[in-house]
């Protein structure tokens, strides 16, 4: 008379208890699982770092691309500044030597600034340079200053040491 000793009472079973060669399978099935989760997420990973080192390429020519431009414009200004400091002092003399009354002095001085600036109008243009209509071009070199360009007591920009005036300085009188 064997009797079952009688079970303790429990919440229902929700898994079926599984065999050892069942869990082995299952087992597998879920390592073959995360395998193939695995390497679904290093090929993304992969298409993300292509994508990545994609897009860090095309920034890195892009500011390389800006960088250019920024020193094209720099060198561009620095020209421009000292034309516009050539004109001034060619103004600035024109203009001292102009008597009050003097009408033609006016005009030539005027006509002298007006063809100064169709001048540089003509060489932007004729470079191909106006408004980013043209093609790009290579950047201008800067304009060096010639020690001979004005008398020795005189600084690059033309304006007497003695005195601050410009070329022509009648205190010095050279």
């Amino acid at each position: 008379m064997s009797t079952k000793p009688p079970r303790p009472a429990q919440a229902p079973i929700t898994t079926v208890p599984l065999g050892f060669a069942a869990q082995l399978r299952a087992l597998s099935d879920h390592q073959s699982r995360l395998e193939s989760r695995i390497t679904s997420l290093e090929h993304e990973n992969w298409s993300l770092k292509s994508n990545l080192s994609a897009r860090i390429a095309a920034l890195e020519a892009r500011n390389a691309h800006l960088s250019s431009r920024r020193r094209k414009t720099v060198a561009q200004f620095l020209n421009l500044q000292s034309l516009h400091q050539d004109a001034g002092n060619a103004f600035h003399l024109r203009s001292q030597d102009i008597q009050e009354e003097d009408l033609e002095g006016i005009l030539d001085v005027w006509a002298g600034s007006v063809n100064m600036v169709l001048n540089h109008h003509q060489r932007i243009l004729g470079r191909g340079q106006g408004q980013g209509q043209f093609a790009p071009q290579a950047p201008m070199a800067m304009r060096q200053q010639m020690g001979w360009q004005y008398p020795m007591g005189y600084n690059e920009a033309g304006y007497c040491r003695a005195h601050g005036v410009a070329y022509w300085c009648r205190a010095c009188g050279q």
